[in-house]
């Protein structure tokens, strides 16, 4: 069997080719014939998720659901279908929302509130913050529907 490597074309007209580092499929293939693996499994390892850096992205990442202004038991019920379980709850002064229902939720940090880390919000769930949900810490600020 012969191993072919795709060419890619990366460089200007005219200009000499650079050697191209191997992808990590290439290298389980070659690995894989290498020892033995029967190529089925050598090609179901080669598929997995990559984030360009070497590691496996984590595909169960997940961005927390829109749950702003939801009754609270909702939030959270919606928040555990997703497969956030850390949850801890408090009661802020606001009355943005009606008394009972999510103002705002966070990353659960322990830290001061300059460190917060808004997750969702009026504007809506943080599309760019994806977390795995089973080892993420949230909290859910739930109005007390009045004005501190």
């Amino acid at each position: 069997m012969l191993l072919r490597r795709k060419r890619r074309r990366t460089q200007p007209a005219g200009t000499q080719p650079q050697k191209e580092p191997w992808t990590r499929g290439e290298i389980i293939g070659i690995l894989g014939l290498i020892i033995g693996v029967p190529s089925v499994v050598v090609s179901v390892v080669a598929l997995l998720p990559n984030d360009g850096n070497g590691s496996a992205a984590n595909s169960r990442d997940k961005t927390v659901p829109l749950v702003y202004n939801e009754p609270e038991r909702r939030a959270l019920d919606i928040l555990g279908d997703n497969g956030f379980t850390n949850i801890r709850t408090i009661v802020v002064c606001s009355d943005s929302v009606p008394e009972g229902h999510v103002r705002e939720v966070l990353l659960d940090k322990d830290s001061d509130l300059e460190d917060e880390i808004v997750v969702v919000n009026e504007a809506g769930a943080n599309p760019e913050i994806k977390v795995p949900p089973t080892k993420t810490r949230l909290l859910v600020k739930v109005s007390s529907g009045k004005v501190c």
